[in-house]
């Protein structure tokens, strides 16, 4: 990514649970997705000001957002109950 953010940044980051991604922002519409389950979809129209684009665009740079990961596998937090 370019130090300088470009004049047509934009961004689009869908998450969720397990295969279910419906939970989006999305700066090409100017939108904001929620999923509400058994209620269906929420959607707002927000627009984020120059300055916190700015702000997203420098924390992807800075985590390097663009480049290729390494996913490390740990069970640091999980554990499984052996039922005997």
């Amino acid at each position: 990514m370019p130090k300088e953010m470009p004049n047509n940044f934009d961004f689009m980051v869908r998450f969720g649970y397990g295969e279910v991604t419906k939970n989006e922002i999305n700066t090409y519409q100017d939108t904001v997705t929620k999923d509400l389950i058994i209620n269906g979809n929420a959607i707002a129209n927000i627009t984020f000001t120059m300055e916190e684009m700015r702000s997203i665009y420098e924390k992807m740079r800075e985590i390097n957002i663009m480049g290729t990961k390494e996913l490390v596998h740990t069970n640091m937090n999980c554990f499984k109950h052996l039922i005997v």
